[in-house]
């Protein structure tokens, strides 16, 4: 899983701090940072990707009458900007969960134990997808039963199938309060576009053109630095916590 979390990082990172400047800050910091402390080679990668979603936000230091976004601006689309990760957490979720089952397949003891996640997932999605389309919550159902089938088949015991459902009840509420988890990273970039814009309608305000420097100057590095670390914080726990 190292490698999907080394996509999955600056991905996230990029989305909640997409800024084409502030994003070429921080892949400075990373550059400059690296040689005493290996671990901010990490910033470099997440810098880029800020910078990647700056051009598709269409926002440099605030200021969004420079360019034209290649996709939207946040706090224009906002729904939008919070579905995106919403069904990104989904897919990471998913990802995880066949991961898992990957690696049960390597162990000889439970070969078939991925026979749970596959169930595990036909009733998550079939969720999902039933806000779409009602008749789709067969899914789920189809997966209650190879659950239930499965366990029975195993330890021989209906006792342990009633036992294995409620296990998967649980694990169902569970995988869909971590997908709400993932509104989390839309909810940081339109916090980001907020702060953006309040710091360039704070410095418009001056007639001092010194002053005006001066705020967007001292304002952007708070954002940089206030950001960087609650959005680092908030990536870090979506890897941990929900994706592992």
């Amino acid at each position: 899983p190292s490698t999907w979390v080394a996509v999955l990082v600056p991905l996230m990172f990029g989305y909640m701090c997409g800024d084409v400047g502030h994003g070429l800050v921080i892949a400075l910091a990373g550059l400059v940072l690296q040689r005493r402390w290996p671990l901010a080679r990490l910033l470099v990668f997440c810098g880029v990707a800020a910078t990647a979603f700056g051009f598709l936000y269409g926002d440099i230091f605030g200021l969004e009458d420079v360019l034209s976004p290649l996709w939207l601006r946040p706090l224009d689309d906002p729904l939008v900007t919070l579905a995106v990760p919403l069904a990104g957490g989904a897919v990471v979720l998913t990802l995880g969960l066949l991961l898992n089952s990957v690696q049960l397949c390597w162990l000889s003891s439970q070969r078939m134990a991925w026979l749970a996640d596959i169930a595990q997932l036909c009733v998550y999605w079939g969720i999902i997808l039933a806000f779409y389309q009602p008749a789709l919550i067969l899914v789920s159902l189809l997966g209650v039963a190879l659950c239930a089938l499965y366990k029975t088949w195993v330890e021989r015991s209906g006792v342990a199938a009633l036992s294995s459902l409620g296990a998967m009840v649980e694990n169902t509420v569970q995988l869909l309060l971590n997908t709400l988890s993932f509104v989390r990273v839309g909810a940081f970039a339109l916090a980001h576009a907020g702060l953006s814009s309040a710091v360039f309608a704070l410095a418009e305000g001056l007639s001092n053109n010194a002053a005006h420097l001066t705020v967007m100057i001292l304002g952007n590095a708070v954002i940089i630095v206030l950001e960087g670390l609650v959005v680092s914080i908030q990536a870090t726990r979506l890897v941990l916590f929900e994706f592992f």
